[in-house]
C-alpha cells in the first residue's frame, strides 16, 4: 500500500506492502485495541528506531489504517522531535564529544540536543491520560512549533530515535509505556536516506554529507548499538518492507530476495537465471504464499485506478481522502480547454477549468461507491455558484467519469439525493478529458500549513468553530 505524507515540511513516499499490513500491523492494532479495552484508559506505546528508518512515517500510517481496523478507538501519532531545543539555543551553546568541545548545532539530532527533562513531563501527562498540547518539529523551520498537536487520543503512538535507549535519564522514559516497537535497518540504508533528506530541506550536498556522516551517522551507530528489547521487533528491507525479527524464516527468505534483485539490477544475473533462482529459493524455503503476496501486491500497483473530482477548494477536500486504500490525492485543474493553467488564471475565471483532485486508489481496497460517499459528505451539492464562501465557476461542483460504470454510480447518486430532498443537484457529471497538476505549494496543503488550513476551514464555513 502507498502512503504519502508530509513529515516535519518534508513530503514523503512510503510503500507498504500487502503482507507486513496483513502479518504485522493489522494484528498490532488490534492487540493495541484489546490492551485499550482491558486496562479501560488511554495506551501510551513507544516506537523508538534509528534515524532514517521511517518511524515518523510508519507511526502516521499505523493512524490512518486504524481508522479502518479499529474504528472504535482513536489512534494518534506524536514525535519526541519537537522537544528538540531551539536552533537558537543550539548555536549559542556547546557540548563535548568525545574529546572535543563542539557547537551543539553541529551535531543536531543528537541526545544532548534535545529536552529531556520537560519530554520526561510532557510523556507523564499523555500516560495519565490528560488531554494537552505537544510540539511538532518544523524541518523547514528548523524549531519546534509548540502545542502543535492536541493529544486526545485513546492509543497515543510515540515515535522518537531514543526512547528505548539504554543510556542515563533515558531509560526510564519506556517505564510509561504500555507497549513498546523497535525497527533496525542496514546502516548503509540509513545513509542513503538520511543524505536525502538533508538536501530535501535545504544543503548543498556537500554539507550535507558531513553532517550525516558526523552527527546522524553516530546517533544511528548509538541507537542500533544500545536500544533495549521490545515487545515487537522489526527489520525494515529497502524494497521489500517491515518484517519481524521473530519470524527468521521469513527474513531469510527476504534477505537472500534482496541480494537476488541486486544481482539482476547490476547485471550480475540475467532475468532467466533470476527467475530459475528467485523460484527454486521460493520451493526450498516453502515461501510460496509469500512469494505469490509480493507478486499480487506488484500486480495490484499496476492496477491502480484513478477517479477525479471537483469539490470546490482543493485544499479543503485533499484530506478527507486520507484514507486506507487511497495512494495519493492531487490537487489539480480539470475540465477546461487550456493547456498547463496557472493557479491566478484559473481563480480568475479565465479558463474553463475547475479545482479538481485526482485520487489514485486500489479498486480492491475501496470501491468508487465509497468515494463518492465522502465526496457527497463534503459538499454542498445544492450550490450552483461554488463552494461555501469560495465562489466562481472554477469552484463549482463536477464528478469527471473515466469509464460508463462510474457514469452510471454518480447519475444513480445524484437522482437518489433529488428524489430524497425534492432540489435539483448542481453537480455536473463529465467525462474526463485531462488533468493538470497543480503548484507543489497546494499538495497536501493542510500538513504544509496546518494553522493557515483550520483558519481556510472556518473562514470558508466548511468548520464550524
Amino acid at each position: 500500500m502507498k502512503y504519502h505524507t508530509n513529515i516535519n515540511g518534508i513530503d514523503v513516499d512510503a510503500d507498504f506492502n500487502d503482507i507486513s499490513v496483513r502479518d504485522i500491523f493489522i494484528p498490532l492494532l488490534k492487540h493495541l485495541s484489546e490492551m485499550q479495552s482491558q486496562k479501560n484508559r488511554r495506551i501510551l506505546v513507544m516506537l523508538a528506531a534509528p534515524p532514517g528508518a521511517g518511524k515518523s512515517t510508519l507511526s502516521g500510517f499505523l493512524e490512518l489504517l486504524a481508522k479502518d481496523v479499529i474504528p472504535g478507538e482513536k489512534v494518534q501519532a506524536i514525535g519526541m522531535d519537537g522537544f528538540h531545543r531551539r536552533q537558537e539555543y543550539l548555536v549559542s551553546h556547546t557540548t563535548t564529544v568525545g574529546d572535543r568541545e563542539v557547537c551543539m548545532v553541529d551535531i543536531k539530532g543528537a541526545p544532548a540536543t534535545f529536552d529531556l527533562d520537560r519530554l520526561k513531563e510532557k510523556i507523564a501527562e499523555v500516560a495519565a491520560g490528560k488531554v494537552c498540547g505537544w510540539p511538532r518539529y518544523d524541518r523547514l523551520l528548523h524549531n519546534p512549533v509548540e502545542d502543535a498537536i492536541n493529544v486526545d487520543g485513546d492509543i497515543i503512538i510515540l515515535e522518537g530515535n531514543y526512547l528505548l535507549l539504554d543510556e542515563d535519564g533515558w531509560n526510564e522514559l519506556a517505564d510509561n509505556a504500555d507497549y513498546t516497537i523497535s525497527i533496525t535497518a542496514d546502516p548503509e540504508m540509513l545513509r542513503s536516506r538520511l543524505l536525502a533528506r538533508q538536501i530535501s530541506s535545504g544543503k548543498e550536498p556537500e554539507h550535507a554529507e558531513k553532517f550525516v556522516d558526523f552527527s546522524d551517522m553516530t546517533n544511528v551507530r548509538m541507537c542500533l548499538k544500545k536500544t533495549k528489547a521490545a515487545d515487537l521487533e522489526l527489520k525494515v528491507y529497502p524494497g521489500l518492507g517491515f518484517v519481524q525479527k521473530s519470524d527468521r524464516k521469513l527474513e531469510l527468505f527476504l534477505q537472500q530476495k534482496d541480494t537476488l534483485d541486486k544481482f539482476l539490477s547490476n547485471g550480475a544475473i540475467s532475468p532467466a537465471q533470476y527467475d530459475k533462482s528467485y523460484g527454486d529459493l521460493t520451493i526450498k524455503m516453502g515461501m510460496e504464499e509469500v512469494a505469490k503476496e509480493l507478486s499480487e501486491t506488484q500486480e495490484s500497483n499496476k492496477k491502480m485506478k484513478n477517479a477525479y473530482f471537483a469539490g470546490g477548494c482543493f485544499w479543503c477536500v485533499t484530506p478527507v481522502y486520507k484514507m486506507y486504500g487511497v495512494q495519493n490525492v492531487i490537487c489539480g485543474y480539470s475540465g477546461g480547454d487550456e493547456e498547463n493553467p496557472t493557479y491566478e488564471d484559473v481563480k480568475a475565471q479565465k479558463t474553463g477549468h475547475r479545482e479538481t483532485i485526482m485520487l489514485t486508489y486500489d479498486p480492491a481496497k475501496v470501491s468508487y461507491e465509497k468515494l463518492l460517499d465522502i465526496y457527497f459528505a463534503n459538499v454542498d451539492p445544492f450550490d450552483a455558484e461554488g463552494q461555501f464562501i469560495d465562489r466562481g465557476f472554477s469552484y463549482t461542483l463536477a464528478i469527471f467519469y473515466t469509464d460508463d460504470k462510474e457514469k452510471e454510480l454518480a447519475q444513480k447518486r445524484v437522482e437518489e439525493l433529488e428524489d430524497e430532498c425534492g432540489e435539483s443537484v448542481k453537480i455536473a457529471i463529465l467525462p474526463f478529458r485531462s488533468f493538470y497538476k497543480a503548484e507543489d505549494y497546494h499538495q497536501d496543503y493542510y500538513l504544509k500549513n496546518p494553522e493557515a488550513f483550520e483558519r481556510e476551514l472556518i473562514e470558508s464555513g466548511r468548520k464550524k468553530e
